[in-house]
């Protein structure tokens, strides 16, 4: 039994360890089917993404309204958005706050695209994903193709493959 261990550890672990140590700068990218959780829209309605979506591409942008690199990124945000509609929805989606404090912040500081609300944070879990900003890109399958922190070259890349732009 410890010679098929040490084998194992040989085969499976060593690889990881070396891409690791030796490749700093590759990125693997994990492909995760879009989960139906439930969300809200701005008047109190229940949805989910895949509602929202309606079968296309989705650059998802999850923010707070506490979050001054969300504020920062909105800017950028406005600028891509009639690039990117109607080929696909582009979704800012609040995380972990109620809706009075995002229509409030809203008031003040007005979004493109749609803006939703996942205060108990059942979508940011079950993408395990509760920091902000994080920008997702889902492709017309509901699956998640790119996963990141601020909206980045990588991200409209990832947004271009899956509209169909490149």
């Amino acid at each position: 039994m410890g010679r098929a261990l040490s084998f194992l550890k040989s085969v499976c672990i060593a690889p990881i360890v070396w891409v690791s140590a030796c490749a700093p700068n590759v990125s693997v990218t994990t492909v995760v089917p879009s989960v139906a959780a439930r969300i809200t829209t701005l008047t109190g309605a229940s949805t989910t993404l895949e509602e929202v979506r309606g079968g296309r591409p989705a650059l998802v942008v999850m923010w707070a309204t506490w979050c001054e690199a969300c504020r920062d990124e909105f800017q950028s945000v406005a600028k891509l958005a009639p690039k990117v509609s109607p080929d696909a929805a582009l979704v800012l989606l609040s995380v972990g706050e109620d809706a009075d404090t995002v229509h409030a912040f809203l008031n003040d500081h007005p979004l493109p695209g749609v803006v939703l609300l996942d205060p108990a944070f059942a979508y940011a879990d079950s993408k395990s994903e509760r920091r902000v900003p994080t920008t997702l890109v889902i492709d017309r399958r509901g699956t998640i193709v790119h996963r990141g922190g601020a909206l980045d070259a990588d991200a409209l890349a990832a947004l271009r493959k899956v509209i169909g732009a490149e």
